[in-house]
């Protein structure tokens, strides 16, 4: 299959320069000027591989490429170059999912290598593509009928009573034989699209891939389900129990796609540190040399300024060195941790006393807590209660859910706000929780508050809870924020594992 690549450079030469180190037998290579040209390319003819300069000419950057070109191709991989690094460009290009960033000027072969690195993944992806559909193919018409097969299999009457049904569908469902079978399928499982499905189903049309989210008692679970009109022949002796002898006409079939998204949605994160990884390295260098030096020349105005015997010029320059001062040091602490989320350290596992961590938390907060008006309480478990965990690495998650929790009583102005460090032994290991009576989590952030980038603050980067997450499961925990019946968030940590003092 011949490849297809986009160029999109604004630099003539450049971009003939590109297009020749990459220039192979049975490869096409487009080049555009703007962004206008490039998304009629990339919606005409795809691409495998685009190559985007940020700073093109015009109004509208390479960055403004990025949604058209994700939607235009499944596979394609897009590596995005630049002359000037900066650090909204480089978290745009990590949340667009780019394959590299490149800074120039390159290496040649460097770009070579990395572009063919490139080509080949977008092969492998659709290799992998092919494979999963002739897979679900198969399955699809091998465990169809099957009693043992791990798919929700449910023969529906003209009513969409149930009337046959497999092992796994009660398993799936949580439901038993008698609560499923004689049973509405629609009331069963209330969805306004399977109401449409069934009908097409009744009315002789095959409905596939239908993804519903249901409530269950033990959780919610994403099931795909397949409708399709049913005739005797597809239903042999012995595989599917009938429950009466009212006849079935439609067979529904669901798929459990829960742990599989939940997988996806774990590498996606792993392939999104590890390209964070890379980014990270190569710009850390190019932002810590001249945070370094304004901090340097910072330092100098201020002895320079010390000299000065006007108390009223001292005065005035105190309050602007000030503020520098401060975001030097905010734009210092955001590169670090960019580096802890990309490229931690290893642990340094050693017996940890639980209660004097949580009192060191305590002290340390303490005095802010105590400025802002709310009280930060320490529930300190017994001194035996121990845990094989890197105390500083566990401390820096304490003192990061404790920070959230009074910043998020301080922004409601909260007069009676509390905050309260406690931890328990649990029969698997150790559960630290910081709760507060505070506003709670927002509804548009359950369930993504430890990605990266993912926040409510005004002016937050969305790492400080990321960084938590990495932490914790760099110990082989979990954490969570579940919120507080009549109202307040619980950030509830467990840590396995708990050691008897000797």
């Amino acid at each position: 299959m011949s490849e297809r690549i986009l160029v999109v450079e604004d630099n003539r030469a450049l971009a003939e320069n590109v297009a020749e180190l990459l220039e192979a037998d049975g490869t096409e290579i487009v080049s555009c000027k703007d962004v206008a040209s490039a998304a009629r390319e990339a919606r005409a003819g795809g691409f495998d591989l685009a190559i985007v300069d940020i700073g093109l000419s015009g109004r509208e950057s390479g960055l403004d490429l990025l949604p058209t070109l994700r939607q235009a191709s499944l596979h394609g991989e897009i590596l995005l170059m630049t002359g000037n690094a900066t650090l909204n460009s480089a978290i745009e290009a990590i949340r667009s999912g780019v394959y590299a960033y490149i800074i120039k000027p390159f290496e040649p072969a460097q770009f070579t290598s990395l572009a063919r690195r490139a080509l080949a993944q977008v092969a492998l992806k659709r290799d992998k593509y092919a494979l999963t559909q002739r897979a679900l193919a198969s399955e699809a018409l091998y465990r169809a009928v099957v009693d043992t097969s791990e798919a929700c299999i449910l023969g529906l009457d003209l009513d969409a009573t149930v009337r046959l049904s497999n092992r796994f569908a009660c398993e799936l469902l949580e439901l038993t034989p008698a609560q499923l079978i004689g049973h509405s399928f629609l009331a069963l499982c209330q969805h306004s699209q399977l109401r449409d499905a069934f009908e097409r189903a009744r009315a002789g049309e095959s409905v596939r891939n239908l993804d519903c989210v249901h409530a269950m008692p033990l959780g919610a679970h994403t099931i795909r389900w397949t409708l399709r009109p049913l005739n005797v022949s597809d239903v042999e002796a012995g595989q599917l129990v009938a429950a009466s002898d009212q006849e079935p006409v439609v067979l529904a079939v669901g798929i459990d796609l829960t742990d599989r998204l939940e997988l996806e949605r774990k590498n996606a994160e792993a392939e999104a540190m590890a390209a964070m990884g890379t980014l990270t390295t190569s710009l850390a260098h190019e932002i810590r040399n001249p945070l370094n030096a304004a901090s340097l020349q910072l330092e100098l105005l201020l002895r320079r300024a010390r000299k000065i015997t006007d108390p009223e010029v001292r005065s005035q320059l105190a309050e602007p060195t000030a503020l520098v001062r401060s975001e030097l040091d905010r734009l210092s602490a955001l590169l670090d941790d960019f580096l802890n989320l990309a490229r931690p350290r290893g642990l340094a596992l050693h017996p940890c006393c639980v209660a004097d961590l949580l009192e060191a938390v305590a002290v340390l907060k303490g005095p802010l807590a105590h400025s802002l008006g709310i009280a930060l309480r320490a529930s300190l478990p017994e001194r035996e209660l121990l845990v094989r965990a890197d105390s500083d690495k566990l401390k820096q998650v304490l003192i990061n859910l404790v920070g959230n929790a009074i910043e998020a009583l301080h922004e409601v102005e909260q007069t009676d706000g509390v905050v309260v460090l406690q931890a328990e032994r649990t029969p698997g290991g150790v559960r630290i929780s910081v709760s507060d009576n505070g506003p709670g989590v927002p509804a548009d952030l359950e369930g993504s508050a430890f990605k990266p980038f993912v926040t409510s603050k005004q002016g937050g980067t969305g790492l400080g809870l990321a960084i938590v997450h990495k932490i914790v499961s760099q110990h082989g925990g979990d954490v969570r924020l579940v919120a507080i019946c009549g109202g307040g968030t619980c950030a509830e940590l467990t840590i396995p594992g708990w050691l008897s003092p000797e």
